[in-house]
């Protein structure tokens, strides 16, 4: 931490050392219906609910893994996945995760997916949750 401060018209800086920091672990994805492989960042609500995405995992009846979720997180740590993503026409891998807007109206990205045939890197969605 940097301090400035003014000394009789002079200029001191003080350097602090940095203080130590605590890692505290939210929850831990278990894969399957609750998501695997969080990415991107996070947004956060009035009453500290976090919301987020994972590239994997959620509810999908014809692939193991599943294209990922969109998921919140209480304070508490208890996890509500929101949504599972299915390819068509919802699109799949969810990346670079969420913002929220004003009412609370969660926005954000996939990779791959939509009603069209033509499918590869470039092809991808907005959503709105």
């Amino acid at each position: 931490m940097l301090l400035l401060a003014a000394v009789l018209g002079l200029l001191a800086i003080t350097i602090q050392p940095a203080r130590a920091q605590i890692l505290t672990t939210l929850y831990s994805f278990a894969g399957g219906a609750a998501g695997e492989y969080p990415s991107g960042n996070l947004a956060i609500d009035g009453q500290g609910n976090l919301y987020g995405t994972t590239q994997y995992g959620g509810t999908l009846k014809y692939r193991p893994i599943g294209h990922g979720t969109v998921f919140k997180l209480d304070p508490t740590g208890a996890e509500t996945v929101l949504y599972s993503f299915n390819h068509y026409p919802d699109g799949r891998y969810p990346s670079g995760g969420l913002i929220m807007d004003g009412q609370g109206n969660l926005y954000g990205t996939t990779l791959h997916g939509g009603t069209g045939f033509c499918q590869g890197p470039h092809q991808g969605l907005w959503h709105g949750i």
